[in-house]
């Protein structure tokens, strides 16, 4: 999927924070997430940490000089860890700050610089696509501490379900299906398409992306069975 344009991720990203920092303000950062192996102060941690990554990628894209997300994944794993176990006002301040600092290296950056290549841990991108990264994190780490996924707005739920189903399209592990929303009967393949699964955009989102059982979904003969989308 091509990332949608720089100012609607930017859009839905500074909405998306919102209800992050009102989710994290609530949520007890010592307690199991619903993530495996994770506290929320672990999503905490990781949040903040992904928002100094992503002015890394910034950084490369405006001065040519080559600044990966992270140095390598051990390191990011040993600065989640290190970070998870804070006090609860340290890392709710942390996240905030450095939120702010990426909204404002956003806001800084060239339209020129937004075609540069760059690369994410995964692949060669556009520095366009930086904002929409951010995008998925704080909308479905808000949906992790407690926001309710039918928060998530029908266009970007729209835009998520493309996008995990173009990642998914690429893989062997996945069943063949169909996803049609129920609201407006758009229909998304993915594998050529199988089984129908329906239902509203959000819950089709947060189902894809492993944050909801897909209780509100639709599916003769029950949902097929997904692996892991990251």
């Amino acid at each position: 999927m091509t990332a949608p344009d720089v100012a609607t991720s930017v859009t839905w990203m500074r909405e998306g924070t919102v209800l992050l920092l009102d989710r994290l303000d609530r949520a007890d950062l010592t307690a199991p997430s619903p993530l495996p192996g994770w506290t929320n102060g672990h999503i905490a941690a990781h949040i903040a940490r992904n928002a100094d990554a992503l002015m890394r990628l910034l950084y490369w894209a405006q001065t040519g000089e080559v600044t990966p997300m992270y140095p390598s994944a051990d390191v990011r794993n040993a600065e989640i860890e290190r970070d998870a176990v804070r006090d609860a006002q340290v890392q709710r301040a942390d996240v905030r700050t450095t939120a702010a600092a990426l909204d404002d290296a956003i806001a800084a950056t060239a339209d020129d610089t937004w075609t540069v290549q760059v690369r994410s841990t995964r692949r060669a991108i556009a520095a366009g696509e930086v904002p929409w990264m951010r995008v998925k994190e704080v909308w479905l780490h808000a949906v992790d501490l407690g926001a309710p996924s039918e928060a998530i707005p029908d266009d970007l739920a729209t835009a998520l379900i493309d996008d995990i189903a173009g990642s998914f399209s690429d893989r062997d592990d996945v069943p063949a299906l169909r996803l049609v929303d129920s609201s407006s009967g758009r229909a998304v393949d993915i594998g050529g398409g199988g089984p129908t699964v329906a239902g509203p955009p959000s819950e089709l989102a947060a189902w894809l992306a492993g944050r909801s059982a897909g209780e509100a979904l639709e599916c003769a003969g029950g949902l097929p069975v997904l692996p892991a989308w990251l």
